[in-house]
């Protein structure tokens, strides 16, 4: 009875005007004085800010300007192993074009090959890509590169072999060819897409990447050349000097060179020409050396936009925190309403949660992974209606089904089958450009669209995916499996009705892959 009679007149005090007075009273009085001892701590939080900020944000610069010219050389090797690859392909592709000329006389076997490798009657090569050799069974030499003038046929081979990236040799009955992509062509090749790409990156706070080209790793005049500098331009292929000093008396290529030499990479600080200024302040850089190409890849940052980074932020600070204090009593006051906004919020989240993953579900393909038959049909018919709107709006699709599918399921099971599915459609998809989709036909036949792509980009893409099943290692019970497809090719044509007529083309086009074994490509 008595605790009946307490927290009745506990609920009676709260619903009175003073308890109410003092509730208010009591936040204000908290928000005072959490307001009080933030702003008098405030220059002494600045104080140990402006330090700690300065020291964490040039490591953080450190590592970004580090990262970024690690990872751009981890780019070129990347883009230098395609490139490799490429042309190595390319070798073999002419070879096999070329086998033909095996049985053919000898003046037309010549002709053959100047005919491909476009050469001049004077025995040298006009095509400065190829490194042509051509030889008669006496080892009288026919063709040479001009390098190898005057010299005999195992003099020139000594001298070719070390300067060829890939090659092949053809055996004719009376004469033999040797051809390849020399290493400074495919170097050559790269270099153009890496200055290209470095050209057009773009930084915040001033920074750019720039590119010396060394010529003499000990230093002098003349010993690099500015191969790439946007923010001077007007320096590009200028001859640089170690003996160069900036304004303090630092010798920044000297010590940028001796580093590199020394530890491959390095943190060199200077003085420099400040962006977009005639201004002059200490700079920050990070420089590696990428030897394949001789180039000392380096990026760099102004100390002083740091420092004007620092002051802007502990202005914004102050005045965040002299706002914050304020604002605290609003957002008690709001934060009822707040709590409630949350939890319907909350609730729209689940229900678009909810319905987002329901869509994903149609969207999917239950067992592969792959999109659905109807997301695929779907995505063709808004593709083909684009293309038809603006037939510059490219793309190409193609269709393949596994190798021997009916025989796996046969033999090894369906659990298998099914397994063999899932496998190939991770390695399509990873051979496809995020761009791409994938989806499932039905049963083992699958569809691939390519946006954006010319005839050639779109066969590289096919090819991509056909390399990428082909070299799958899948093995059940002990036994590896051979996996391969047989694939088909079309693009959207102005003629085409509709979605259907191309991809009638690439069906057709992949049983004609069928018809010829497997593993094939064709082109609808």
């Amino acid at each position: 009875m008595k605790q009946t009679k307490a927290n009745r007149r506990f609920v009676l005090f709260k619903e009175s005007r003073l308890f109410k007075i003092a509730s208010i009273a009591l936040i204000l009085g908290a928000c005072l004085t959490i307001g009080y001892f933030y702003l008098s701590s405030h220059s002494l939080v600045r104080n140990i800010y402006e330090a700690e900020t300065r020291t964490t944000l040039i490591e953080f610069k450190k590592a970004f300007l580090k990262n970024t010219v690690d990872n751009l050389i981890s780019q070129l090797e990347q883009e230098q192993l395609i490139n490799e690859n490429y042309f190595r392909q390319s070798v073999e592709n002419h070879y096999t074009s070329l086998m033909y000329a095996l049985n053919l006389p000898c003046s037309d076997f010549i002709e053959t090959i100047n005919s491909e490798f476009e050469l001049e009657s004077s025995g040298s090569s006009d095509n400065p890509k190829w490194t042509v050799l051509v030889w008669d069974s006496s080892g009288t030499i026919l063709y040479a590169p001009e390098y190898c003038e005057g010299k005999s046929l195992e003099a020139c081979l000594e001298e070719i072999k070390p300067r060829i990236s890939c090659y092949k040799i053809l055996e004719h009955a009376d004469m033999s060819c040797l051809f390849g992509y020399s290493i400074e062509h495919v170097k050559s090749t790269t270099k153009a897409k890496a200055e290209a790409a470095i050209k057009n990156m773009h930084f915040e706070l001033g920074s750019y990447v720039w590119v010396d080209e060394v010529q003499n790793y000990d230093g002098g005049d003349n010993y690099a050349i500015r191969r790439i500098h946007p923010d001077l331009p007007e320096t590009g292929l200028m001859y640089l000097s170690t003996q160069f000093k900036d304004i303090m008396g630092n010798q920044p290529y000297l010590a940028e060179l001796e580093g590199v030499k020394r530890n491959g990479s390095l943190f060199i600080s200077y003085y420099f020409r400040e962006p977009n200024s005639s201004g002059i302040s200490e700079k920050i850089a990070y420089a590696r050396l990428y030897k394949d190409f001789d180039w000392i890849i380096a990026m760099g940052i102004h100390y002083n936009e740091m420092d004007d980074y620092i002051a802007s932020t502990n202005a914004k600070a102050l005045g965040l925190a002299n706002s914050k204090t304020l604002q605290m009593l609003a957002v008690l006051i709001v934060l009822v309403l707040a709590f409630i906004t949350a939890m319907l919020l909350w609730e729209k989240q689940l229900y678009t949660k909810s319905k987002a993953i329901m869509e994903q579900e149609l969207n999917t393909d239950a067992l592969t992974g792959a999109k659905s038959r109807k997301f695929g049909i779907s995505y063709l018919e808004q593709a083909f209606k684009q293309f038809n709107k603006d037939s510059s709006l490219t793309a190409a699709l193609i269709i393949f089904d596994i190798d021997r599918f009916k025989k796996i399921n046969d033999v090894y099971g369906h659990v298998e089958g099914d397994r063999v599915l899932k496998e190939i459609v991770l390695a399509a998809a990873a051979a496809i450009r995020s761009s791409d989709i994938i989806f499932r036909l039905g049963g083992d036949e699958f569809v691939c669209l390519f946006n954006g792509v010319n005839e050639n980009s779109a066969k590289l893409c096919a090819e991509k995916v056909l390399n990428a099943v082909a070299a799958l290692k899948f093995t059940v019970k002990d036994t590896q499996l051979a996996l391969t497809v047989s694939i088909g090719l079309s693009r959207f044509l102005e003629s085409d009705s509709g979605y259907i007529d191309a991809l009638k083309r690439a069906d057709e086009a992949m049983y004609a892959s069928k018809e010829k074994g497997g593993n094939t490509l064709t082109v609808g």
